[in-house]
């Protein structure tokens, strides 16, 4: 008798509607976000996405799932899928591969996905995010001034709209960019020129810098003396071998400028960061 109670349970479970089952899955997921296991309930999506292959929710759900996770490339693509249903959730993933590929630091795709998404969507709220999005774009993209032209951009999509305090503040630091300490690449590399080492030190790098005039003073130094002794031989080695550091020393010089100012410029960003996403 149990044995055959145990037959009947078995082969319930095992001739549920698809739909059933599916339901089940879907229940099971949205506990599992709830409750902030993703992992779990992202499989419970798929599975549910495997008997309703049309449910833009469960793929906007196990999209959300993946976020959730870091997983920004399957994020994306889910996204994306969402978006081209023409749903009623394709705003809103819209703008989620934006922030999918801003996670992933591709700065030109979320800025060319949120520039479309405040082109065709009517939410006031996303397109309030996505054009804050496209300022973090090019404020990543160390373009201050594209930056404060899309705060700036705010105002025209928003008529009699201010910015908010958060805004106003971003654009108040913005100004702080006119204000890096830059060095200039040509400058640096002209300075090595004409005494070497210099172009070094106007880039900061005060040791290198030290080094290199060093070095180079010994190579003069001793090429003059071959030169002056007629010891053409000597010379030519001697020039052979020091013209290495001297043409290389004004390399540098320009190489230390750039770095200088990437290392600048990345952490005035940094400091920018309290106001992101």
């Amino acid at each position: 008798m149990i044995r055959l109670v145990l037959v009947l349970a078995v082969a319930r479970v095992l001739f549920l509607p698809c739909s059933t089952l599916a339901d089940g899955h879907l229940r099971n997921a949205e506990t599992l976000y709830a409750a902030g296991a993703f992992e779990a309930a992202e499989g419970e999506y798929r599975l549910h996405l495997l008997s309703e292959p049309g449910s833009t929710v469960a793929l906007f759900r196990a999209a959300q799932s993946a976020m959730g996770q870091a997983k920004y490339r399957v994020a994306a693509s889910d996204f994306a899928r969402v978006r081209e249903s023409g749903t009623g959730l394709a705003g809103r993933a819209s703008f989620l591969v934006g922030l999918a590929n801003y996670r992933l630091l591709d700065y030109s795709s979320a800025w060319m996905e949120w520039g479309e998404l405040v082109r065709w969507v009517e939410d006031d709220d996303l397109v309030a995010a996505a054009q804050y999005g496209r300022v973090w774009c090019a404020i990543h993209g160390h373009d201050w001034s594209s930056a404060q032209a899309e705060l700036a951009r705010t105002r025209s999509l928003f008529p009699g709209r201010e910015l908010d305090d958060r805004e106003k503040a971003l654009a108040e630091a913005l100004r702080g960019a006119e204000a890096l300490p830059l060095r200039s690449p040509g400058a640096a590399k002209w300075l090595s020129t004409a005494l070497p080492g210099a172009g070094q030190i106007y880039s900061g790098r005060v040791v290198n810098g030290v080094v290199s005039t060093g070095i180079n003073g010994a190579f003069l130094y001793f090429l003059g003396r071959s030169v002056a002794g007629g010891r053409w031989v000597d010379a030519v080695f001697i020039y052979l071998g020091g013209s290495r550091f001297y043409w290389g020393g004004r390399q540098n010089a320009e190489r230390f400028a750039r770095e200088r100012n990437k290392e600048t410029r990345e952490a005035f960003v940094a400091r920018l960061a309290q106001y992101d996403f």
